[in-house]
């Protein structure tokens, strides 16, 4: 096999391999332990929150239901 066409096979199949990994199958998730503890972040209604708290607050809901397990 020429030598550019090994480079193109490489490529496309590392193509192939990222867009599988837009999200994992629920077996395939990690048990994150120590996050079921702390996550998810429930503030009370009285907590006076900028929206970037607030942001982040939802980022790390969504990393650990998207990541996760039970």
């Amino acid at each position: 096999m020429k030598k550019s066409n090994v480079g193109l096979i490489a490529t496309i199949a590392t193509s192939l391999l990222l867009a599988g990994c837009a999200s994992a199958p629920h077996w395939m998730k990690v048990n994150c332990g120590w996050t079921g503890q702390v996550l998810p972040i429930r503030p009370s209604r009285q907590d006076k929150l900028t929206l970037e708290t607030q942001r982040q607050i939802l980022a790390a809901n969504e990393a650990q239901d998207a990541n996760c397990r039970d």
